[in-house]
């Protein structure tokens, strides 16, 4: 019976043990994915009241690498796509494609429409 009730306590403390192992990871994901959300809002917020278009690809692009689910990033990534100095730059199919792609993202994201 002792051995029975040792081979339980063994169990159970391995048990305890796994799981705060597990909730420590799941912590520490937390903390990273919310440090990475806060990082893709400084750069979508930055890049607001710049006048270079590129600048704000960039820091769009950064911040959608970051936190690829907000809407309002790849919403003011078409936006910025359909700037005429943007437009300058690359072929008509080529900023056909890459807006459709921004756009087609935040329709996906936000059915009912976004806000920036």
């Amino acid at each position: 019976m002792e051995k029975l009730e040792n081979d339980i306590w063994n169990e159970v403390e391995k048990q305890l043990l796994d799981n705060k192992a597990n909730m420590a990871k799941m912590i520490e994901d937390g903390l990273a994915e919310t440090k990475a959300k806060s990082e893709a809002i400084e750069l979508y917020a930055g890049n607001f009241g710049r006048d270079n278009r590129f600048e704000k690809i960039e820091l769009l692009k950064r911040a959608i690498e970051l936190d690829p689910a907000k809407a309002a990033f790849w919403n003011s990534l078409f936006i910025c796509y359909g700037h005429n100095t943007v437009r300058r730059k690359f072929s008509k199919e080529e900023i056909e494609e890459k807006k459709m792609e921004a756009i087609n993202h935040a329709i996906a994201l936000a059915p009912e429409g976004v806000i920036c």
